[in-house]
C-alpha cells in the first residue's frame, strides 16, 4: 500500500497541474483574440491570424487530451484516499494507531514497535489485522 500522504501529495500535485492547464489554455486562447479594437485604416492583404487560429487548435487539443486524463487520474486518487479514510474510521484504538504509523508517517516494523512498546511479531499480527480489514472492506465496495 502506498503511503497515504505521499497519496495526497500526488493528488495536490495533479490538482495544481490541473489548474495550470486550464491557465494555459486560456491564455493560448487569449493569443487568438485580436489586440485592439480599432480597425485599421489600412488592409493589408492576408492575415497570420489563420495560422494563429490553427496553431491555437492544435495546442488546445493536446491540452484538452492532457486535461481529460489528469481529471480521470485525481478521480481515481480521490476514490482511493476516501476509501482508505473509510478504512482508517473503522479502526479503532491499537489497529488505527499501527495503520498510521506504517502507512502514514511511513515507520518500520522496528521504529513502531519501539515506539509502541509491542514487539516485533506482535506489530506484524497488527499489520495483518490491518491487511485483512482493508481486503474485507474493498470486497464490500465491489
Amino acid at each position: 500500500m502506498k503511503n497515504y500522504y505521499d497519496q495526497q501529495q500526488e493528488l495536490l500535485n495533479n490538482e495544481l497541474k490541473l489548474k495550470f492547464l486550464k491557465d494555459k489554455k486560456q491564455l493560448y486562447f487569449n493569443e487568438t483574440q485580436p489586440k485592439t479594437v480599432l480597425p485599421k485604416a489600412v488592409v493589408v492583404k492576408g492575415s497570420s491570424h489563420n495560422d494563429k487560429l490553427l496553431e491555437y487548435v492544435s495546442k488546445i487539443e493536446d491540452i484538452d487530451k492532457e486535461i481529460l486524463v489528469l481529471e480521470k487520474e485525481i478521480r481515481m486518487q480521490k476514490k482511493y484516499l476516501n476509501s482508505i479514510e473509510i478504512i482508517l474510521k473503522g479502526m479503532k484504538g491499537t489497529l488505527e494507531e499501527i495503520f498510521t504509523l506504517k502507512y502514514i508517517d511511513n515507520l518500520n516494523v522496528h521504529e513502531i514497535a519501539r515506539k509502541t512498546n509491542y514487539s516485533e511479531p506482535r506489530i506484524y499480527y497488527f499489520l495483518s489485522e490491518i491487511k485483512k480489514t482493508i481486503k474485507k472492506n474493498k470486497n464490500n465496495d465491489v
